[in-house]
């Protein structure tokens, strides 16, 4: 799959209001309309601030126009004369001259497809694999181990990620990764905990 495959990507138009217009209550403020890609408009509405983090919040507003679209305030904004380019959340709407491509960052998506990354995570945070842990489970496996939220697993992975360079993708392409390789790993016998425990050595913490 492409790492890209699962995102959820809308454009949206800004217009600040003249003073005057529209109004009182338009007056001064900015107009956003946001359509997806094949060109269905789906909210309109007058923003609140006059920053794209001041527009994050509002798409991301669980109660706002957004909220039947969006499942995360995982949002990245980009423009449609540059859509490579990340913009940073303190430009200044009124600034635009082109309009916006706002992408919703696929994590949870991900995390839904591969459900036991949280798990793992989890496990080695907790030192379950590592024999000279207290917390060591040796009868530990992903298919029996409770599984974790979707909301408790991507504080998971952005604990894991931290520390190291990101970019906006980096949880979404961090968990198809890490789950197809444990996926894979499984059901390798040289992985299973039980069976590592019989060897000498560091062969007994290979799995930590």
């Amino acid at each position: 799959d492409h790492f890209f495959s699962m995102s959820q990507v809308f454009v949206a138009s800004v217009r600040a209001n003249s003073e005057g217009s529209g109004g009182s209550d338009a007056a001064g403020s900015v107009s956003v309309k946001v359509r997806n890609l094949p060109g269905e408009e789906l909210c309109n509405f007058q923003m609140q601030g006059e920053t794209l983090q001041d527009l994050k919040r509002e798409l991301s507003d669980p109660q706002g126009p957004m909220s039947k679209r969006l499942r995360t305030s995982s949002l990245n904004f980009y423009t449609v004369a540059d859509p490579s380019k990340q913009l940073d959340l303190q430009l200044q709407v009124r600034t635009l001259s082109s309009e916006l491509v706002i992408k919703q960052a696929d994590v949870e998506d991900w995390l839904d497809k591969f459900p036991d990354v949280g798990t793992f995570l989890e496990a080695m945070r907790d030192n379950k694999f590592d024999p000279e842990s207290e917390n060591f489970d040796v009868t530990w496996t992903a298919k029996t181990a409770k599984k974790v939220p979707v909301c408790e697993a991507v504080c998971l992975v952005q604990e894991a990620l931290s520390g190291v360079p990101t970019h906006a993708d980096s949880e979404s392409q961090f968990v198809q990764t890490f789950g197809k390789l444990t996926a894979g790993a499984e059901t390798w016998n040289m992985l299973h905990l039980g069976m590592l425990q019989t060897f000498d050595g560091g062969m007994r913490r290979l799995k930590h």
